[in-house]
Order: C-alpha cells, then structure tokens, then sequence
C-alpha cells in the first residue's frame, strides 16, 4: 500500500508542477524543455541527462499530456532503468518534422543507456498504459514504447503529435 500511495503522490505532485507552469503563463502554454527539466530534476546528477531540442511551446493540453508521459518515463528510469544505475544516462530528445512549409508533427525521443537489463513485462501497468496510450487519445498523435534486451540501450519511447495550423505552439 506504501507503494501505492507514494506513486500516487508522485504523480499529483507531477501534474501540480505542470499545472504551475501552465498558471505563470496564464495557461498560453509550456516550454516543453521546462518540462522535461522539471521531470528530470529529482534525478538528475553528474551529466546523467541529457535535453536537447528546438523551442517548442506545448498548449495546455498537450502540456499536461506529454507531463504524465515524461513523468511516467522518469520514474520508471529511476527504479528499473537508466537511473537506477550510478553510470547510467537518459537523454530526451525532440524536432519537428519538417512539412513543406510549416513545422510538421512534434516528435520526442527517451533514450536510456547504461541501466540494468532490461524485463519485458508480462503485463501492462498503469504507467505503460500511460505511455502508450495517453498520446494517441489525448493529441491524436502515437506513441511507441521500444525495450532492447542489450545493455547498451535498454529502453525508449517516441512520441509524436500532429500539430495544427502549423504551429509549434499547437502540439
């Protein structure tokens, strides 16, 4: 139970830290690499992130969406993966795809290095549920949550979300 409730405050605190970004806007948007950063924090140290991106300015919604993902990914770095492990490295990246004219959908990479081994789940939890399924129904974009065996690269998801009126500040 213990665990239960410590997820659970972890998460409330999460989507309270976005929230508050999204408040000292005035709910005009996000910097997405606040919002990594701000997910990161608790365990970043000794160059173990890495972020790297293009501004990109999420709307509300997008915002409170990829937060719960990059939270999800987070914890779960720091107990079964790349965090977990003193050498271990997660580096978050994004772009937008270029789409003529206009920026294109919003695509961000979770790679981890140096963890431990990695264990497909027989089954799904909630915070895979998250990953994998809060993109696609909330910003109608796709999510794909890819775990190697190798120690090399033991897990990564991508996140991509279309935009609209070709905007960054859309996604």
């Amino acid at each position: 139970m213990d665990g239960f409730v410590a997820a659970l405050e972890s998460r409330i605190q999460s989507m309270a830290s976005t929230h508050e970004l999204l408040s000292s806007s005035r709910w005009a948007g996000v910097a997405l690499r606040e919002l990594v950063r701000r997910e990161l924090a608790p365990y970043a140290s000794n160059n173990n992130t890495r972020i790297e991106g293009p501004e990109v300015i999420l709307r509300a919604e997008a915002a409170q969406t990829i937060a719960s993902v990059l939270h999800e990914l987070t914890t779960n770095a720091a107990k079964y993966g790349a965090l977990s492990k003193r050498k271990g490295r997660v580096a978050v990246r994004w772009h937008l795809a270029p789409n003529g004219q206009v920026p294109g959908p919003l695509t961000i990479a979770w790679r981890e290095v140096g963890g431990p081994p990695v264990h497909v789940p027989s089954n799904s939890g909630y915070g895979r549920s998250v990953i994998t399924e809060l993109v696609p129904y909330e910003l109608d974009g796709t999510a794909r949550l890819v775990l190697h065996q190798a120690h090399t690269m033991p897990a990564r998801s991508r996140a991509t979300s279309r935009t609209s009126h070709g905007r960054p500040m859309a996604v």
